[in-house]
């Protein structure tokens, strides 16, 4: 409760003071809160959601007093097997999957549209989208005609496939499912009543599938509206509180997923369908004095984030990285090598180029199409790139817990293929070799400020902990050097000897090769006695350069 009280007072002060300081984060008290993690669990809460849920204490403490939804599938009816890094249930295995009817008795036939009129308009580089016929007959290619989005308005319909409307053209869907989404997609009242999904559009054909995953941004952009549907949020009614709206909206599948992201935020008009009726986005943001009810607010803060398209718009920009990354973090998939896929159509890359790529090579490629990102990526934790002149690259940014964020306003490094471009602070030292987790110091003479170094968690490429002995002879950090009491992550990178003479010329570009990340802590006078005992270097020179990190 007085962590609850403490966000609050926290919010309102960003209400009625100008520039006010960022505020303290409670969050921390939610680990420590084992009475209610372990009464939610009871409940029926999945820990992945939970960990979500208690990026704001208020968020977690409403949460708890509300049932969960838990969506039958993959065999599961429980979210026991689930943990902290991800969701089972809402995980689906393509090779034992099966769609599902509207009614478990249901015995309906699969409706599908025709294969080589779907080919033939991704042949051409048309969006392919389909109309339901009622009233035709039994056939399964005849139910659903399949025309050019150049000259229809359409519906894209935005889902996930543990809700069992996943498909390709070739298989189709049932035709109960069908008949469903025709039925809703007219209640938006887009003439013709035509509509897209994934299930009727993309084929298993390997060109085909290319050739629709690099249209999926246009297709999202050119929809008259995009149609959410998802089981979870199908549980609440539109006049349920708006609290409670949000929440589900908040915790349901569709918003853990990566490809969702892009098709939500793209779209012009974006709508959810609930237990009785379809709501915009516009229409779930607090009102009048809903604005200063802190829960709401907080509830929103997230959902906000799909609107970001409406202000890039205004500014005729495109998304920047950072923005798309503070989405992927608590977003997951079934396949990691569709991430890049999932997000390219956000930066402008062409996604179709990507899928042609190795999965191992897309991040890179991404990366390369993307040039200017913000020099803080070095410091972000999780796997990264085994390739040269990567080392210092993300290998996904679907990490949970992350303790840096990739900047979004600052585009001041550049990604070349011989490493990334970009000026850092730097303390300077001899070659050494250290051990796995071990603790050292850095002095800058006997009268002068003391540090000591903490290894850091590291990842290799696989996402596996790993601990090895370390070469390194400089270490890079975001801005400035750190400060008394104060801790800061930094790199540690294995730089030319050059980089430590004090008299060298400062207009040279540092060549330098990524090796891992650290923590570094300023030493007051009583802590210098505690550390007495450990490797000590002497600070050879620092300063701020540029630097080419591999």
């Amino acid at each position: 409760m007085i962590a609850v009280i403490g966000e609050a007072m926290t919010f309102v002060m960003h209400q009625f003071v100008a520039h006010a300081k960022k505020g303290f984060k409670w969050t921390f008290v939610g680990a420590f809160d084992e009475g209610r993690n372990r009464a939610m669990m009871m409940k029926g809460w999945c820990p992945f959601t939970m960990r979500i849920l208690q990026e704001n204490m208020c968020t977690a403490g409403y949460a708890s007093t509300c049932k969960p939804y838990v969506r039958q599938g993959a065999g599961l009816s429980t979210h026991d097997s689930c943990s902290s890094d991800g969701c089972i249930v809402n995980t689906i295995d393509t090779s034992n999957y099966s769609n599902r009817h509207i009614d478990n008795s249901c015995q309906c036939t699969h409706s599908r549209p025709s294969l080589e009129g779907v080919v033939s308009k991704l042949d051409n580089w048309q969006i392919p989208v389909v109309s339901f016929h009622c009233g035709s007959s039994a056939s399964n290619t005849s139910d659903l005609s399949c025309v050019s989005a150049l000259d229809t308005p359409f519906v894209a319909i935005s889902h996930v496939w543990a809700d069992g409307l996943g498909s390709t053209t070739e298989h189709g869907l049932p035709m109960c499912q069908v008949q469903r989404l025709e039925i809703l997609v007219r209640q938006l009242r887009v003439n013709g009543g035509a509509f897209w999904i994934d299930a009727l559009c993309i084929p298993e054909r390997n060109e085909s599938r290319k050739r629709a995953i690099g249209l999926m941004g246009q297709t999202y952009k050119n929809a008259a509206a995009v149609l959410v549907i998802d089981s979870g949020i199908r549980t609440c009614s539109v006049s349920a509180p708006l609290e409670e709206k949000l929440l589900r909206v908040l915790t349901s599948g569709w918003m853990q997923r990566v490809w969702t992201l892009q098709e939500a935020l793209l779209a012009k008009k974006l709508a959810f369908e609930f237990s009785d009726g379809l709501l915009t986005i516009d229409e779930l943001l607090p009102q009048g004095r809903d604005t200063l009810d802190f829960l709401k607010v907080t509830l929103v803060i997230e959902i906000m984030r799909l609107l970001k398209r409406q202000e890039y718009g205004q500014l005729g920009e495109s998304f920047g990285l950072g923005d798309v990354a503070r989405s992927l973090r608590w977003r997951t998939t079934s396949r990691l090598s569709d991430e890049t896929l999932a997000i390219s159509s956000l930066l402008d890359v062409d996604a179709y180029e990507l899928a042609g790529l190795p999965a191992n090579e897309r991040m890179k490629a991404l990366l390369l199409r993307v040039g200017k990102v913000a020099s803080n990526i070095i410091f972000l934790s999780g796997p990264k790139i085994d390739s040269p002149g990567f080392q210092w690259a993300p290998a996904t940014f679907m990490v949970r817990g992350a303790r840096a964020e990739l900047n979004t306003t600052r585009k001041d490094a550049i990604c070349t293929p011989a490493g990334l471009i970009s000026k850092y602070a730097y303390i300077a030292f001899k070659q050494t070799t250290f051990e796995a987790k071990e603790r050292w110091c850095l002095r800058e003479n006997s009268a002068g400020p003391k540090f000591s170094v903490d290894d850091s968690e590291r990842e290799d490429s696989s996402g596996s902990r790993i601990a090895k002995d370390y070469t390194c002879s400089a270490l890079l950090f975001d801005g400035s050097l750190p400060k008394p009491h104060q801790m800061q992550g930094a790199v540690a990178v294995l730089a030319p000897a050059s980089c430590c003479d004090s008299e060298a010329g400062r207009e040279t570009r540092m060549e330098c090769v990524y090796i891992r990340r650290v923590l570094v802590t300023w030493l007051v006078e009583d802590e210098v006695k505690r550390h007495a005992g450990l490797t000590t270097l002497d600070i050879q020179s620092s300063g701020t350069l540029e630097f080419c990190i591999s």
